[in-house]
């Protein structure tokens, strides 16, 4: 949302600033560049009125002495058309500390070059700080003909840029049937009518819910009702099967129905695939042997047309039993050697990957990896095949640089007055000193050994702590740490993500340092789980890439499992990023129990979801790990 939105506004400035940039001075020394690159946010003040610190690029070609004009405009909300903009410092600095003296206001600001105006950031759109909740939409709901309900809504003030729309039937539960835009919304209180057709017969529940960019909470408004004369009588029904079971194994049938305008309950017929059937809408079946068998369920009721899901499972023999895959050790010195070890049963067939094949069903062997390696087990018999994976770990000698990955480290403010730091602590677990960097990625782009670095020493068995250890390095906002080995081994690193703000929500979460092994790579399966509940918490999605970067595939599931978006994006190497998860996944609306499963089609990463909590803004962090 914040994207589509921050764009259509900057069309209207934009056409502003082009006019008021038409008399400039064009034969002043100006730089060659055409525009002012990199103009972003760096870190802000938590108390009001905040202080906000912006920073840019010098232009190429500027000449010395250059002197940049801090341009502002502000809106007292979203349906009023903006100030015009007025200069509020100059500073021959590529930064600038500027003023929001209320959060009632939205504000924008601009950088161009005194005497050459032509030369600017183009307008960009870097901070909204329109902090006030928007009032309660206002709606009513009324059946307006055969299958068709009317329903108006009206947003009381101009705080909201976006108004949401749901719908219940016999289910209770509420979907979402339309979405309104702050361009349409105005002026406050204008009302806006919705026609929902297409309704079978019944009773419905409506409500709406508003939301700005400041806050991102949601306010909803009352449930309104309507019923809905002359549709039809309405069956929809689904089916939860699992895909394969044991010969044996009692395997449940669970079927869901609905019904909306009809007077009467539907039955539910099952076929199991071997002769056997079933009345009952949660059904359990054990079958005696192995096979592929297809099932079919049924349900029918009198006045709607029949509604059918069908299905195959397949049934095998006892899968075979890996009883232990271990290591004598699982963190290693470059040129030492690890032995694994392991014990199956029920076998016909024993692989040991990479490198080493086929191997009894229960042996040993030493292995001298010169890399950390993730060794995969996997038994087979003609039912299946069982897989056991175990990572070791390679400390790698001074010159090779091994390293960790904090996935993601802030420094910035968050809804609610939150601002958001990073401890981070190393320890040396070794008997030698050990020194190295902490190279800070910024996010959305390719990190590289040239990003912002803080150099580390460690005695033996020392701990050290790094409070605030993004304003240490220098920067702030968002981003991913990389913790770099230049002499011994590598440091054991966690972080500490906290509310710097309040009283409340200092606890934070506690992020361990990611190796290598431990990404995501081509071929594997991860999945988030989304918040039980979005009235009480928030939800974002980051990625981080290694050196290979990453093509993945993401999949977002209802709670039922029905598939809702499938996405697939390519990122570049030592990428990062990380944004609210309706934004990730292209506006749309996040229900309660959502999953979001990964594939990963090429390269590797780490993916993982963070949620906050509202009342808190406690966070809490899980990562998409990888799938057996």
């Amino acid at each position: 949302m914040r994207v589509s939105i921050s764009y259509a506004r900057s069309l209207s400035w934009a056409a502003l600033l082009l006019v008021l940039s038409a008399t400039a001075d064009l034969d002043a020394q100006c730089p060659t560049a055409a525009n002012i690159s990199n103009f972003r946010y760096v870190n802000t003040t938590s108390t009001t009125p905040r202080q906000i610190t912006y920073a840019w690029d010098a232009p190429e070609g500027a000449p010395p002495g250059l002197v940049y004009e801090v341009r502002r405009s502000t809106a007292p909300d979203y349906c009023s058309g903006p100030s015009a903009f007025a200069v509020v410092a100059e500073t021959t600095a590529t930064s600038q500390v500027v003023t929001l003296e209320t959060t009632e206001l939205v504000y924008q600001f601009s950088i161009r070059v005194k005497s050459c105006p032509q030369v600017s950031t183009g307008n960009t759109w870097v901070d909204d700080s329109f902090f006030t909740l928007p009032s309660a939409p206002i709606l009513s709901a009324a059946a307006s003909g055969s299958g068709q309900v009317d329903v108006t809504l009206a947003q009381p003030d101009a705080r909201s840029n976006m108004q949401v729309l749901e719908r219940a039937a016999a289910d209770e539960a509420f979907r979402v049937v339309n979405i309104t835009y702050f361009y349409d919304l105005c002026p406050a209180g204008s009302p806006v009518t919705f026609m929902d057709a297409g309704l079978a017969s019944g009773t419905y529940s409506y409500r709406a819910w508003a939301m700005n960019q400041g806050t991102s909470q949601r306010v909803y408004s009352e449930v309104v009702t309507a019923t809905v004369e002359g549709g039809t009588c309405a069956l929809g029904c689904s089916a939860v099967v699992p895909a394969a079971a044991l010969v044996g194994a009692p395997v449940g049938f669970h079927a869901t129905t609905s019904t909306t305008g009809c007077s009467t309950s539907p039955a539910v017929a099952w076929t199991f695939g071997d002769g056997t059937t079933s009345v009952q809408a949660d059904a359990v079946h054990a079958y005696t042997s192995a096979g592929i068998y297809n099932w079919r369920m049924t349900v029918s009721l009198d006045g709607a047309a029949s509604c059918l899901r069908t299905g195959t499972l397949t049934i095998t023999d006892t899968p075979p039993v890996i009883d232990y895959f271990t290591a004598s050790a699982t963190t290693i010195d470059s040129g030492q050697t690890t032995t694994l070890s392991w014990a199956t049963s029920g076998v016909t067939g024993v692989q040991l990957a990479p490198g080493i094949g086929g191997v009894d069903g229960t042996g040993s062997v030493n292995v001298s990896p010169t890399e950390t390696t993730t060794y995969s087990l996997l038994a087979s018999n003609n039912a299946s095949t069982t897989l056991r994976r175990l990572q070791i770990v390679v400390r790698t000698p001074a010159g090779s640089e091994p390293r960790s990955t904090l996935v993601t480290v802030v420094s910035k403010p968050g809804l609610f007055g939150a601002f958001y730091r990073t401890d981070v602590q190393l320890n040396n677990p070794s008997s030698s000193p050990i020194f190295g960097r902490l190279i800070y990625h910024p996010r959305e782009t390719s990190g590289s050994a040239a990003d912002p670095t803080l150099v580390y020493s460690l005695a033996p068995g020392q701990t050290i702590d790094y409070r605030g250890v993004l304003t240490i390095i220098g920067v702030s906002g968002y981003g991913s740490l990389d913790v770099v080995a230049d002499r011994g081994v590598l440091p054991l690193a966690r972080a500490r993500i906290f509310n710097d703000a309040g009283a409340l929500g200092t606890t934070g979460v506690t992020e361990d340092a990611r190796y290598e092994g431990e990404a995501l790579v081509a071929g594997d399966l991860g999945i988030l789980l989304a918040p039980s509940d979005f009235r009480n918490y928030r939800f974002s999605i980051g990625v981080r890439t290694l050196s290979s970067g990453a093509t993945l595939t993401f999949i977002l599931k209802s709670a039922s499992g029905d598939v809702r978006k499938t996405i697939t994006r390519s990122y570049a190497p030592n990428y990062y990023i990380q944004m609210s998860g309706e934004a990730f996944l292209e506006e749309v609306v996040l229900s309660g129990n959502d999953s979001i499963n990964i594939s990963v089609q090429a390269g590797s990463a780490f993916v993982y979801g963070t949620v906050a909590d509202n009342t808190t803004n406690d966070p809490s962090i899980q990562f998409a790990t990888r799938l057996p």
